[in-house]
């Protein structure tokens, strides 16, 4: 949550009413309700006109910074429909927030989901931010986080693949609660985290969001059958990502996100 982010945050949090009037004027919107909330921003339903929007603002950092350029790379194909942006807001299409993939039964959602990270694995334009540079701090944080919290599984599973061999436009945050339904298009996404490298790199949130739904290992394999993704590459960006969230939980005493990832490395590990 933004108050995380300490004064600064509760700074950003205080100017949010009038950052929402001068959007509203800049833009010539008119606010419909109450706003949907989200971990770093807040989205109000407006209006232009006749015309039905949303207007997003968000706290700034690494994982937001680079929405709007992503946005506009996918042009509305398998994605929300940015229409205006600034630091720190988005102008969007407006989506039904009442239904996510999160109400689909979860075998037409994943069917969903996979045909969209086929749609938006695009080349990366340039200036996002590469894997191979995010991913090795990520392993030497984790790697710190691993010796202090007691080594808690084999040190040499927390590896990620040596360089990624793609330089596509990846969402490291494509997850069942992050796709819409639409009107231009049955179900778009939104909220993308972006980076440039390799599509499997996506896969980790599919598996560990509904985790109590179906077999793991079987939904794993019927994502790579629809993507056509590298089942070894897969595996090994998966097996990363899912460490780094143990190591994550485990800092933070989250023992239901613990025995959550405790779990699925044992299924990926009995892919192996």
């Amino acid at each position: 949550m933004v108050r995380e982010r300490g004064a600064a945050g509760l700074v950003w949090l205080e100017n949010l009413p009038s950052q929402v009037q001068s959007f509203c004027r800049l833009w010539q919107l008119e606010l419909e309700d109450q706003p949907w909330h989200g971990y770093l921003g807040l989205v109000w339903p407006v209006r232009r006109g006749p015309q039905p929007l949303a207007l997003k603002l968000t706290w700034v950092d690494e994982e937001t910074r680079q929405e709007a350029v992503a946005l506009r790379a996918w042009n509305g194909r398998g994605a929300v429909l940015l229409m205006e942006a600034e630091a720190g807001a988005l102008l969007l299409e407006r989506l039904d927030a009442r239904h996510s993939l999160l109400e689909e039964p979860l075998g037409s959602a994943l069917k969903v989901i996979a045909d969209l990270l086929n749609r938006l694995s695009v080349d990366a334009p340039a200036g996002f931010v590469d894997m191979q540079t995010y991913t090795v701090r990520l392993h030497q944080q984790a790697s710190r986080h691993w010796s202090s919290l007691g080594q808690p599984f084999p040190g040499e599973w927390l590896k990620p693949p040596p360089v990624p061999v793609h330089a596509r436009l990846v969402n490291q945050d494509l997850h069942y609660a992050n796709v819409l339904k639409g009107q231009r298009e049955p179900w778009l996404a939104i909220d993308p985290k972006p980076l440039c490298g390799d599509p499997e790199f996506a896969l980790a949130p599919l598996l560990w969001n509904r985790s109590d739904e179906g077999d793991l290992q079987h939904r794993f394999q019927r994502i790579l059958q629809r993507t056509r993704w590298d089942p070894a590459r897969a595996l090994e960006w998966t097996q990363f990502r899912v460490l780094d969230y143990w190591l994550w939980a485990l800092e933070r005493g989250f023992d239901r996100d613990c025995e959550l990832c405790s779990k699925l490395t044992g299924v990926l590990r009995a892919i192996r």
